[in-house]
């Protein structure tokens, strides 16, 4: 009897295997194509509006730099919100216009995009440059 049971339980192990086993699998694959995909657009969308950000306010806004704020924000995930925040700070006078502050932006994003430091890291280099009382709390909380 307790082979039987060996088998019967091995045959459950090997048919669930089989049909669990792709599934989770391409779960998994779905999920890093589109973490992938989101890295590409990011790659893609963040140097456009850093070369925005050099620009007057009023041809910004005709290329579409309001859009590509929300287009980031949208790709961003919860954790990464003060990278959309500091963009939105960037794209505020006086900061818009304040070398520091666009140097501070051209350096601290690609460092996060990068991995190299985290969004609230990110966060607390930008405002320790920006010109407009720009605060660490107001980029890392959405309701300061």
């Amino acid at each position: 009897m307790d082979s039987g049971w060996a088998v019967v339980i091995g045959a459950v192990v090997a048919f669930a295997g089989t049909i669990a086993g792709p599934i989770f699998l391409d779960g998994r694959k779905r999920r890093a194509e589109r973490e992938t995909a989101r890295r590409d657009e990011l790659a893609q969308l963040i140097p456009e509006l850093i070369e925005l950000l050099w620009k007057p306010p009023a041809e910004a806004i005709a290329l579409g730099e309001a859009g590509k704020l929300m287009r980031l924000s949208v790709l961003l995930n919860s954790d990464e919100a003060p990278i959309a925040r500091i963009f939105v700070g960037a794209a505020s006078p006086p900061n818009r216009s304040s070398v520091p502050a666009q140097g501070a932006i051209a350096e601290v994003i690609p460092d996060w995009f990068r991995g190299s430091i985290t969004p609230r890291q990110a966060a607390e280099r930008y405002a320790s440059v920006a010109t407009a009382p720009v605060t660490l709390d107001a980029l890392l909380n959405a309701e300061a």
